[in-house]
């Protein structure tokens, strides 16, 4: 089976994006990630709940969690405004995007060992450089695990 196979058309998001749009596809329970694509279909980078909600927090509370309690329920509205003005490409981290994707003729093998060295949950799958889908973990780890 080939990668081709098993992809998926995810949101995807330009990197001009704004940052509030990102998190707007992200925050839908069925979204565990989305694709940040140029103007030339070419991958910018996998973008998470995870690295969100990182890009969220404080820096302070990633630093020292006893310092998450000083943070009430009210925060909402600031870690909101933390987004403003951020576009999704502010959102990525600054390495990754190159080993976040396969060519559609990969085995799920190397799709797997793509998501590992990339430590994403969803890569992207492009044919002749552009990104045409992508595979999540969950449905990567389907195929793998079904006898």
């Amino acid at each position: 089976m080939k990668a081709r196979d098993v992809m998926i058309s995810p949101p995807i998001v330009g990197p001009d994006a704004p940052a509030t749009e990102a998190a707007r596809l992200l925050a839908d329970p069925e979204v565990r990630g989305l694709l940040v694509v140029d103007a030339d279909e070419r991958l910018a980078g996998v973008l998470t709940d995870a690295m969100l909600l990182r890009f969220l927090l404080p820096p302070y509370v990633a630093e020292a969690e006893p310092l998450a309690g000083v943070l009430e329920e009210e925060a909402a509205d600031a870690l909101w405004r933390r987004l403003e003005g951020k576009r999704a490409s502010d959102l990525l981290p600054e390495d990754g995007a190159e080993n976040a994707e396969v060519n559609s003729e990969a085995t799920l093998i190397e799709v797997a060992s793509a998501m590992v060295e990339a430590d994403v949950p969803m890569v992207a799958v492009r044919e002749d450089d552009r990104v045409v889908g992508a595979i999540t973990l969950n449905s990567l780890l389907k195929q793998l695990l079904t006898p």
